[in-house]
């Protein structure tokens, strides 16, 4: 009978892994869309510096930080400013080994004047722009261009997510000097849409930092997909957020807030950038890349 009940048990458990991946599965299929912010109007300039007063505000913040995807929700303990600013993601330029992985789960995304075949205008070109611009402060970084979005030559962004995870976990377990992780990508907008702001007298894309939250607002917590890190990964895009608004306003769009984890919890410092959109030129990427490097630089000292 005991072996019976535990024979039963085992099925159950089969059934319901079964089931989880099967959801994943699905939620797979539409991670483009998922990651994508459809936004259809520009949004309203950003402040350049926010009280104290309003940082403790949940409803401040929700208004003018932050956009909640309808796939999630979020609440006040979450997003706490007091305990996430409160983190320090200071890198040390002396530690020995890279200090800064940049990867890019979707590799093929490009511009609206990207060249067919030239790397350099895509989005993996931004990423050694961005590379070299990090350099240039004394950052030791890593620029992984492993393309998890191809498959037999053709373009399969369904797992593209589960491909990258086994190859970044490894890339961080070698590197354990590793302490920011970006995946940066391409927004995808309405083609009315022109995420583009002038800075420093030149036509700069707009950026948006990224989160998942590994909760669905239907269901509630997505239990396998675990993130231990979701509350570093918040504090690392607030901090952004405001650096940026107090350093350039108007280059960073609110924090965007979905179901998902997007293999954000690889890491404590891990964060996925969406530059810019399909709308944006080359010119207007490389420009972007310049004001994140100094954003970067700033939060990161």
């Amino acid at each position: 009978e005991n072996g019976m009940e535990a024979l039963a048990e085992n099925e159950d458990e089969k059934l319901r892994e079964q089931l989880a991946e099967e959801n994943q599965l699905s939620f797979e299929t539409l991670l483009e869309e998922e990651e994508t912010s459809q936004l259809e109007v520009p949004e309203e300039p950003a402040q350049t510096v926010y009280t104290e007063e309003q940082l403790k505000d949940y409803e401040f913040l929700i208004s003018h930080l932050y956009n909640v995807d309808s796939s999630t929700k979020t609440n006040p303990m979450q997003l706490n400013s007091e305990k996430l600013l409160s983190y320090d993601f200071h890198v040390d330029k002396e530690t020995d080994g890279p200090q800064i992985l940049i990867y890019h789960t979707h590799s093929q995304e490009a511009f609206a004047d990207s060249i067919e075949g030239d790397e350099s205008t895509t989005i993996v070109g931004m990423g050694s722009y961005l590379t070299s611009l990090l350099q240039q402060q004394g950052y030791q970084v890593l620029h992984h261009k492993e393309v998890f979005d191809m498959v037999d030559g053709e373009l399969d962004r369904n797992k593209a997510y589960t491909r990258a995870e086994p190859v970044i976990s490894q890339l961080l377990a070698e590197n354990p000097s590793i302490q920011i992780v970006i995946d940066l990508h391409r927004d995808g907008v309405g083609e009315n849409v022109h995420l583009v702001k002038e800075i420093d007298g030149k036509p700069t894309a707009q950026v948006m930092f990224f989160n998942g939250l590994s909760y669905s607002a239907k269901n509630g917590s997505i239990n396998y997909l675990p993130n231990p890190y979701i509350e570093n990964n918040l504090a690392l895009t607030m901090q952004m957020k405001l650096a940026s608004d107090s350093m350039t306003p108007g280059f960073a769009r609110k924090v965007y807030l979905k179901s998902l984890r997007f293999n954000l919890h690889l890491h404590p410092g891990a964060m996925l950038i969406e530059a810019g959109a399909q709308t944006n030129t080359v010119e207007e990427m490389r420009n972007a890349m310049e004001v994140l490097a100094r954003v970067l630089g700033d939060v990161l000292y």
